[in-house]
C-alpha cells in the first residue's frame, strides 16, 4: 500500500462512523486515497479522542459500534478510499467497570484470568502492599476520607461495590464474611477491615505517585500498561482490529506510542507477522 495523499478524521460522538462516511464523497473529489481515522475500538465513556480504550473487543459503540463502522467502510471503497486507523497498543483506560479486564483484575486480583495483561508488580517490597494494586484516587489521607463517610459500600445490581464520590470498586468475593452493609458503613474499623481484604489499596493521590506499583502512560493514573509482550494479551487486545485487517476493511494502521512498550522491536515484529501486507507507520 502506497500512501498517496491522507486525511485526518478525529471521530467521538459528535462525529461518529456515519458523519464520516458522509465525508467520503468529497473526500475523494479532493484528490485524498486514504481516509486516517483515530481509534476506533470502544473508549471510555464520553471520550472525546478515543486513545482511551476500556475494551479493545469491541468496536466503539458511541461511534456507531460494527454496523456503522461497515456502513464507513462500504462508503470509502465505493469513492475508491481506504482507510488506516490508529491503535493503542501501550495502554488502557481503567474507567471502573467499564473496563471488564481491569474491574476483574481488581476484583480478584492475582487470580483474576487478567493477571497478567496489565503491568503491574506483585511483589512490592512494602509487606501491605503485597498482591494488591495501588490506586492514588484519594482527594486526601485514607484515614481522614474514611472519617468523613467519604468510602462508603454499596450494591449494584448482584454486586458489592465501594463507593467514593463519582467512583465504585469492585469488592472480593468473600471479603464481606457476611456483614451486612449498613453496619459496615456504621464502623470505621469494620469498613477499614473490608478495604483491607481488597486487591486494591486506596491511598492519596499525592502520597501515591511515589508508590504506584503498575505501569502508566507517562503520569496519568487512569492510562494502565498493557503486557502485549505476553502472546494471549497481544492476540486478545488485537483480535478485532487484526480481524477488520484480514477483511480489508482496514488497510492500514498508525501505532501509538510504540515505544512506551516493554520491546518495541518485537512488537512490531509480531504485529507485522500477523499482518504482512498491511501498511504501517509508527508514532514519531
Amino acid at each position: 500500500m502506497q500512501i498517496a495523499s491522507t486525511y485526518r478524521l478525529q471521530l467521538s460522538k459528535q462525529f461518529t462512523f456515519d458523519d464520516a462516511a458522509a465525508c467520503a464523497g468529497y473526500l475523494a473529489s479532493l484528490g485524498v486515497t486514504r481516509v486516517y481515522c483515530s481509534p476506533i475500538l470502544q473508549a471510555a465513556r464520553g471520550s472525546s479522542h478515543g486513545y482511551d480504550v476500556v475494551d479493545p473487543t469491541r468496536v466503539n459503540e458511541d461511534l456507531g459500534g460494527e454496523v456503522a463502522f461497515r456502513r464507513l467502510v462500504t462508503a470509502l471503497h465505493e469513492h475508491g478510499l481506504q482507510l488506516v486507523v490508529d491503535i493503542v497498543p501501550n495502554h488502557m483506560a481503567t474507567a471502573g467497570r467499564e473496563n471488564p479486564w481491569w474491574w476483574d483484575l481488581l476484583r480478584n486480583g492475582t487470580s483474576s484470568r487478567y493477571v497478567n495483561y496489565f503491568d503491574v508488580d506483585w511483589a512490592s517490597p512494602i509487606s501491605a502492599m503485597k498482591g494488591k494494586v495501588l490506586l492514588g484516587v484519594l482527594r486526601d489521607r485514607y484515614g481522614r476520607e474514611l472519617e468523613n463517610g467519604a468510602l462508603t459500600l454499596e450494591r449494584q445490581g448482584s454486586e458489592t461495590v465501594v463507593r467514593y464520590h463519582d467512583l465504585v470498586f469492585p469488592v472480593s468475593p468473600g471479603s464481606l464474611n457476611g456483614l451486612e452493609l449498613d453496619s459496615v458503613n456504621r464502623d470505621f474499623d469494620a469498613l477499614d477491615a473490608v478495604l483491607e481484604r481488597q486487591h486494591y489499596r486506596l491511598a492519596y493521590w499525592r502520597s501515591a505517585q511515589e508508590q504506584l506499583n503498575y505501569r502508566r502512560f507517562f503520569t496519568i493514573d487512569s492510562l494502565v500498561g498493557v503486557r502485549v509482550e505476553d502472546q494471549q494479551v497481544l492476540d486478545d487486545s488485537h483480535g478485532v482490529i487484526l480481524r477488520l485487517v484480514a477483511d480489508d476493511s482496514v488497510a492500514g494502521l498508525r501505532i501509538d506510542h510504540v515505544d512506551g512498550l516493554r520491546d518495541p522491536v518485537a512488537y512490531l515484529g509480531r504485529l507485522r507477522s500477523a499482518a504482512p501486507d498491511t501498511y504501517m507507520v509508527v508514532e514519531d
